[in-house]
C-alpha cells in the first residue's frame, strides 16, 4: 500500500525528534553541551547542587520530556523510586521519599534556579564540560590509610585483612571534596558520586556508583557490611605496639574493676595502654597466658569495659577510646583482662 509524500515526511519527522529527545539523555548530551544528572540535597536549587558537586553551571533545556527520559535519568544517578508519577511541578524532576514525580509545568526551561519542593531533592541538569584543576583534595589524615573491602566485608574486618590494624571510627568523610580525597588514594573508579544517606557510606555498589554520605552524622559505622558493593574503610596506619615489658596483664574476677584486679596483685592499674587492633590483644593474650576460645571485636560494636571474657570463653577486645578504663566493671557474667604496673 503507497502513503503520501506528505504522511511520510511528517512520520519521519515524529521519529526523528523522539530520537533525539532520548539520545539528550541516554547520551548525557544536549547538543553542543555535555549533561551530567546529579540529584541534590533537600531544599537545594540545581544551580546549588552543580555548583558543589561539579563546579558547572545547571543547563537549562534539558528537563525530561517523557516517563522514558525520566527512566534514563534514574539509571545514570543510580537512584531508586518506589512510585514514579508526572506530578506537573516546576521544580520537576525531584524525589520525596520514595516517590518520583518527572514532569514540570509545560516550561522546558527557567528551572535551575527554583529551589525543590518541601522536604524533597531534585534531578539536576549539571554541565559536564572538561573542568578546571579541582581545588586540592584534603590532605591525608594522619594515621590513617583508606582501603577498599571486600564484598560484604565490615570495615573492621577489612582492617583486620588489609592492615592487621583496626577500623578507626570519626574519620567519614563529611563532604563531597573529602570523599574525593578516599577514591583518589584507594584508586577506585567511580562513575558517579552521589551522597546517599546509608549507614554502611561510604561505598561503590555493583553498578559502580558510589555513595558518600552516612547517616545523620553516624561516626559508628566500623561494624556494619555492604550488602550490594564494597565499603572505603579508614584503617589505623600505626604499627600494632608490643606490651610493653613493664605492663603484666591480669584476669580479674565477676564484678571486678581493674583498678580492684591490679591491686589485689600489688599493682595498680594503667591507662592508655589497652589494644588497638585485634593482632595486638593476640600478643598479648599469648605472652601472658590469657585463656580465650576465640577473639572477636566486641559486643554490640564494642563497650567501654574490654578487653574482657564472657562465660562462653570469647574474649572481646575492642573498646571505645585509649583511657578511662580502669574503674569499669565488666559485663554481667564476664571478667576483665587488665594491663598492671608496679
Amino acid at each position: 500500500m503507497l502513503y503520501p509524500l506528505s504522511i511520510i515526511i511528517a512520520a519521519a519527522a515524529v521519529v526523528q525528534t523522539t530520537a533525539k529527545a532520548v539520545d539528550r539523555v541516554n547520551s548525557g548530551v544536549a547538543a553542543p553541551q555535555a549533561i551530567w544528572w546529579q540529584i541534590g540535597e533537600v531544599g537545594e536549587t540545581c544551580d546549588a547542587t552543580c555548583r558543589r558537586v561539579r563546579q558547572q553551571p545547571c543547563v537549562e533545556g534539558n528537563w525530561p520530556q517523557s516517563y522514558q527520559d525520566f527512566e534514563n535519568i534514574l539509571r545514570v544517578t543510580g537512584v531508586q523510586c518506589q512510585q514514579v508519577e508526572p506530578g506537573g511541578w516546576t521544580q520537576n524532576p525531584q524525589k520525596d521519599g520514595w516517590t518520583c514525580n518527572w514532569e514540570g509545568d509545560g516550561r522546558n526551561g527557567d528551572r535551575c534556579a527554583l529551589q525543590s519542593s518541601e522536604g524533597q531533592q531534585r534531578f539536576c541538569p549539571c554541565a559536564n564540560n572538561p573542568a578546571p584543576p579541582p581545588p586540592s583534595p584534603p590532605a591525608p589524615q594522619p594515621g590513617i590509610k583508606w582501603r577498599l573491602g571486600g564484598q560484604q566485608e565490615t570495615c573492621a574486618e577489612t582492617c583486620q585483612r588489609l592492615e592487621s590494624s583496626q577500623c578507626v571510627e570519626e574519620h567519614w568523610p563529611n563532604s563531597y571534596q573529602a570523599f574525593l580525597a578516599v577514591e583518589s588514594e584507594t584508586r577506585a573508579s567511580c562513575n558517579s558520586v552521589q551522597p546517599g544517606g546509608w549507614d554502611e557510606n561510604p561505598r561503590q555498589d555493583a553498578n559502580g556508583i558510589c555513595y558518600w554520605e552516612g547517616t545523620d552524622g553516624n561516626q559508628a559505622r566500623c561494624q556494619y557490611n555492604s550488602n550490594n558493593g564494597n565499603r572505603f574503610c579508614p584503617c589505623s596506619s600505626a604499627s600494632p605496639t608490643p606490651p610493653s615489658p613493664s605492663v603484666t596483664w591480669v584476669q580479674g574476677e565477676q564484678d571486678q574493676s581493674c583498678i580492684m584486679a591490679c591491686a589485689a596483685s600489688n599493682m595498680r592499674c594503667s591507662e592508655a595502654t589497652w589494644p588497638r587492633s585485634m593482632q595486638e590483644f593476640q600478643n598479648i593474650a599469648n605472652k601472658f597466658s590469657l585463656q580465650c576460645g576465640s577473639i572477636e571485636p566486641g559486643m554490640g560494636y564494642s563497650y567501654p569495659a574490654n578487653p574482657e571474657r564472657g562465660g562462653s570463653g570469647v574474649c572481646y577486645w575492642q573498646g571505645e577510646g585509649t583511657g578511662e578504663r580502669c574503674n569499669l566493671e565488666p559485663e554481667p557474667q564476664h571478667v576483665r583482662f587488665c594491663p598492671c604496673t608496679k
